[in-house]
C-alpha cells in the first residue's frame, strides 16, 4: 500500500483553509484522544446546526457544501474515517456533528470495483446498492484523487464536491423526509479499508464504525 507525501497533504489542508469562508458558519472541532477529532458547525454567534438544516444545505447550498468540505479537508489528519451518530427522523433536530478518525494505510486510488457505475453517463455523482440493499453514493468520475474523503475534499474540483454532498443531502431526504419518529436510523459514514474508492454509506447498521459512542 502506497502512500501520498504528507508535505502534499500539508499543502492541500493549507489552501482548503483559506479558500471559499462562508461567514454565516463556523467549525468547532473537540480532540477526543490523538486519533479522534469531534466536529460541530453552528450558526455564527447563534446555535447549533440541526441535522435537518444540514441535509437542506447539502441539498441546495452550494456555499455551505464548500464551506464544509473545506472543514474536513483542513483536518490534520493525512487520511480519515467520516462517521456521523444514528440519524433518523426523530433525531432530526439534534445538533450536527460528526467525527474525524485518524486513518493509516489506504491503498492507491482504484475504481475498479465501482467501474459499472463511475463514468458512463457524466454525472457528479452516482448512487447505487450495497449487496445488503443499504445505497452508496461515490464520484460520477474517476480521477486519481478520489482515493478517500480526504484527498476528494482537499483536491477534488468545487462542482465535484458539491454533486457529492447534494446526492448524500437528497438520499438523507429521501430516507427521512416521510419515515416514522419510530423508523430505524441510518448511518451516514466513510470507511474505504477495502475498496481504495471514495464512497458515502448510508447504512442501516454501524458495520464499519470506529468511533464506539457513535456505533450503537
Amino acid at each position: 500500500m502506497k502512500r501520498a507525501d504528507g508535505n502534499a497533504f500539508a499543502t492541500a489542508r493549507r489552501r482548503a483553509c483559506m479558500e471559499r469562508p462562508d461567514e454565516r458558519f463556523v467549525a468547532v472541532a473537540e480532540q477526543l484522544g490523538s486519533r479522534t477529532q469531534r466536529q460541530v458547525i453552528s450558526h455564527r454567534g447563534g446555535a447549533a446546526l440541526r441535522w435537518e438544516e444540514a441535509i437542506a444545505l447539502w441539498r441546495t447550498d452550494a456555499a455551505f457544501t464548500l464551506f464544509f468540505t473545506a472543514v474536513l479537508a483542513a483536518c490534520p489528519f493525512d487520511s480519515f474515517y467520516f462517521e456521523c451518530p444514528p440519524l433518523a427522523a426523530a433525531s432530526a433536530a439534534d445538533p450536527f456533528e460528526f467525527v474525524l478518525v485518524q486513518a493509516h494505510g489506504f491503498a492507491r486510488a482504484d475504481p475498479s470495483d465501482f467501474a459499472e457505475h463511475i463514468g458512463r453517463s457524466g454525472v457528479g455523482a452516482v448512487t447505487f446498492a450495497n449487496l445488503g440493499g443499504d445505497p452508496k453514493l461515490a464520484p460520477g468520475a474517476a480521477r486519481a484523487a478520489y482515493g478517500h474523503l480526504a484527498a476528494f475534499c482537499r483536491a477534488a474540483p468545487e462542482s465535484q464536491r458539491v454533486a457529492v454532498w447534494q446526492a448524500v443531502g437528497e438520499a438523507l431526504h429521501g430516507m427521512l423526509g416521510g419515515a416514522a419518529a419510530s423508523a430505524p436510523p441510518v448511518w451516514l459514514s466513510t470507511e474505504g479499508s477495502g475498496v481504495p474508492w471514495l464512497h458515502v454509506r448510508l447504512d442501516s447498521r454501524p458495520k464499519y464504525y470506529h468511533h464506539r459512542k457513535y456505533a450503537r
